[in-house]
C-alpha cells in the first residue's frame, strides 16, 4: 500500500492510497511455491526499494525496484552478496530494518528447513543469527551472520521481530505465540557485523592457548586452565590454521584427553571435513565442518565455537560461517548438544537430557599431527563469527 500524502493530510477520508506493484500481480516467483509472504520493505540510499520475503524452500526470496515499487526485479534467493551463497532460512519472517546509519540488519535462522512443522525437536526458529548490511553499487551486501537468540525449549522459536534504535541502543523484540522479550543488542557485535570485510585483527581477549608453527611442532604437552563447564553456560573457541597431507577420516591432529574418555580433539571427518569431540567422562559430543571445504594441500583456517547457553557448536571455515550450504540433506552447519527436551510445542513440563558438563580432560593440549598443525588458539570464551574472521584475515 503506497500514500503520497499520508505524512501532510490531517484527515484521513482525504488519505490516497495506491496498490503496487502495477497490475494484478505482487512480488512472486512462479518457482517459488505457494507460500511467498510476509514481504517487508526498507529504502536505499538511491531510492531504490528492496523487498525481503518467506518461502518454503529453504531460503528467503528478495527483489528490488528501481521506480519507487511500481516494478520489481524478478525475485531470486537471498545471497551473501551478488553471486555469493545463498542466505538459509525456514518458513519463518526473515526481517530486513534499515537502521539510522544507513546501515542494514537482518535476522533469520540459518537453516535450510522447508517444512512447516516437524516431528521432533529442534523445530526451525530455535535459534536466531543475524547479520549486517551494507549498500554497494544499488545492491546490499550482509555479513556472515552472529548468533544473537536461543530457545531453551527447543519445540519453540522466536519469530516476529521488530528494531528500535533508542538513544544509540538497538532493541530486537520478537514473540514465540505464548511469550514475548526485548533484547538490548550488543552495540560491539553489531559494528563488526557492518565492517567484517576490513577486520584484520587476533582476539586476544580470553585466550589461553597460543601456539605458533614452530611451537606446534615441539615434543611437548601444553598446558592450560581450566575451561569453563558447559553445563553451567560455560564456552570455549579452539581454532587452528593447518595444512593437511591427506583427509582420510580419523587422523587425531589435536588431543586434550590424555588417554581418558574426557577432554577435547580435533580431528579429521568424513568428507573432507575437520571434526570436534568433546566429552565429559561420562557424556560426550562430536560435530564438522561442513563437507568438501578442507583440500589437501591447501592451507585452511577452521574454528570451532562452542557455547553452552544455547548448547550449539559453530564452525567457520576460512571467514565463512557453516551452514550446509545447499545441501538438501544437511540443513544446518551448526549442532546441538545436551539438549532439553519437551514433551510437546507448548507445555512446560520437560525431561532433562544429561548434560555436558566440564570437558577440561587432562587440562593440557598435545599437537599430534607434526608440521600439519601450523598455528593453535585455545579462548576460554565464544569468539564471535567477525573475530574468527578477523583471526584468518590476520593470517597467523
Amino acid at each position: 500500500m503506497c500514500s503520497d500524502n499520508i505524512l501532510s493530510e490531517r484527515d484521513p477520508a482525504n488519505i490516497h492510497w495506491q496498490t503496487l506493484p502495477d497490475g494484478e500481480t505482487g512480488i512472486r516467483h512462479p518457482d517459488f511455491g505457494s507460500v511467498q509472504e510476509e514481504h517487508n520493505i526498507v529504502p536505499l540510499a538511491d531510492g531504490s526499494l528492496f523487498c525481503m520475503y518467506r518461502t518454503e524452500m529453504g531460503f528467503p526470496a528478495c527483489s528490488y525496484s528501481r521506480d519507487g515499487g511500481r516494478n520489481w526485479s524478478p525475485p531470486e534467493p537471498a545471497r551473501y552478496g551478488p553471486g555469493g551463497d545463498i542466505m538459509r532460512n525456514p518458513r519463518a519472517s526473515p526481517m530486513v530494518w534499515r537502521c539510522q546509519n544507513g546501515k542494514y540488519l537482518f535476522w533469520f535462522h540459518c537453516n535450510g528447513y522447508k517444512d512447516y512443522r516437524h516431528s521432533e525437536a529442534p523445530v526451525s526458529r530455535t535459534l536466531v543469527w543475524l547479520s549486517g548490511g551494507l549498500e554497494r553499487d544499488g545492491k546490499i551486501h550482509w555479513s556472515q551472520p552472529e548468533l544473537v537468540s536461543y530457545e531453551e525449549n527447543l519445540w519453540r522459536g522466536p519469530s516476529y521481530p521488530d528494531l528500535i534504535e533508542h538513544h544509540g541502543n538497538y532493541y530486537i523484540s520478537s514473540a514465540h505465540k505464548v511469550a514475548a522479550r526485548c533484547q538490548l543488542m550488543d552495540k560491539p557485535l553489531l559494528e563488526d557485523m557492518w565492517n567484517q570485510d576490513t577486520l584484520n585483527t587476533v582476539a586476544e581477549e580470553g585466550l589461553l592457548l597460543d601456539l605458533n608453527e614452530e611451537q606446534c611442532i615441539t615434543e611437548r604437552n601444553w598446558p592450560f586452565d581450566r575451561l569453563p563447564s558447559l553445563g553451567e553456560q560455560g564456552r570455549f573457541t579452539i581454532g587452528l590454521w593447518v595444512k593437511l597431507a591427506n583427509l582420510q577420516p580419523g587422523q587425531v591432529l589435536v588431543d586434550g584427553t590424555g588417554g581418558s574418555d574426557a577432554g577435547l580433539r580435533v580431528l579429521t571427518g568424513n568428507d573432507d571435513s575437520l571434526e570436534i569431540s568433546f566429552h565429559d567422562g561420562s557424556h560426550g559430543f562430536s560435530w564438522t565442518s561442513d563437507p568438501g571445504l578442507i583440500h589437501s594441500g591447501s592451507r585452511h583456517h577452521v574454528v570451532f565455537v562452542v557455547d553452552g547457553g544455547p548448547k550449539c557448536v559453530s564452525v567457520i571455515v576460512d571467514g565463512r560461517l557453516c551452514d550446509g550450504g545447499e545441501d538438501e540433506e544437511q540443513l544446518y552447519g551448526y549442532g546441538r548438544f545436551g539438549r532439553t527436551k519437551y514433551f510437546d510445542g507448548y507445555d512446560d513440563r520437560c525431561e532433562r537430557a544429561e548434560e555436558i558438563g566440564d570437558v577440561t580432560g587432562a587440562g593440557e593440549l598435545v599437537v599430534t599431527a607434526k608440521r600439519e598443525v601450523l598455528h593453535l588458539r585455545l579462548y576460554d570464551r565464544c569468539l564471535r563469527t567477525s573475530q574468527a574472521i578477523g583471526n584468518w584475515r590476520a593470517g597467523r
